[in-house]
């Protein structure tokens, strides 16, 4: 009976199968995290500014390892690498939030409050999906003081993970992109609705292009505009009087 107790207890903190864990949007097709899950073991790795401590994470699931201060239902924690001590909680299962992207997916969780603080420890899991990945996990940063970590996770995934949904995920047009669409649609629209309408009330050669005058004498004007700048800069900047500069009548 106890041990069919100390078995269901297990079970239950363990967290749900990591088959569930699907990362889904950003035009992409959804992707199974389950291969970068670790169901017979949790991820272990060094700290990078206090090497007697270690991080125990996992993806999808709580850790399989818990203790007192990593308590069940922990998917990140740090702990001591010679008595295997919990702690800090970096990360609750229960508090994850997927996010899918075009290399992967990303996987964030929020722990318990961090001292000194009025805010809770939180991490960040980059799931990558590469070919040359060996599912050897890298510490990207680590910050006690900002309460902070992030992992990074390299394996290989389905041809799948990289395809977009057909019609999604089109990245849209800046405003600048528009305005400028907009700008050369409206010029177009100017010079041949302006030539058509020239030619039809019976004006013959470059007399069909709309304002004429204007666009004739548009580079003598940029001209000008250049020859002031130079003026301007000579006479208030370098203290100049000496100019050549004479304005168009």
């Amino acid at each position: 009976v106890k041990m069919a107790a100390w078995l269901w207890l297990v079970v239950l903190f363990a967290g749900p199968a990591s088959s569930t864990c699907i990362a889904s949007g950003g035009g992409m097709t959804d992707l199974d995290l389950s291969i970068f899950s670790g169901a017979t073991a949790d991820y272990v790795l060094p700290e990078k500014d206090f090497p007697g401590f270690e991080w125990v994470f996992n993806v999808c699931r709580a850790n399989l390892w818990f203790d007192t201060y990593c308590r069940s239902g922990a998917s990140v924690c740090d702990r001591t690498r010679d008595t295997k001590q919990g702690s800090e909680v970096f990360g609750f299962f229960n508090t994850q939030k997927l996010t899918r992207t075009t290399w992967g997916a990303v996987v964030e969780t929020t722990g318990l409050p961090c001292k000194g603080t009025v805010s809770n420890f939180y991490n960040r899991i980059n799931l990558v999906c590469d070919e040359a990945g060996t599912g050897t996990p890298t510490v990207v940063t680590e910050s006690f003081e900002g309460c902070y970590v992030e992992f990074e996770l390299r394996k290989s995934c389905p041809a799948s993970a990289y395809q977009r949904i057909s019609g999604g995920g089109e990245e849209r047009l800046t405003d600048g992109s528009i305005l400028l669409i907009v700008f050369f649609v409206v010029l177009f629209v100017y010079f041949v609705g302006g030539f058509a309408y020239l030619h039809h009330n019976g004006r013959q050669g470059a007399d069909r292009v709309p304002n004429k005058e204007f666009w004739w004498s548009l580079p003598g004007k940029i001209k000008e505009g250049f020859c002031f700048t130079a003026y301007l800069f000579r006479k208030y900047v370098t203290k100049s009087e000496t100019s050549d500069y004479q304005p168009l009548p």
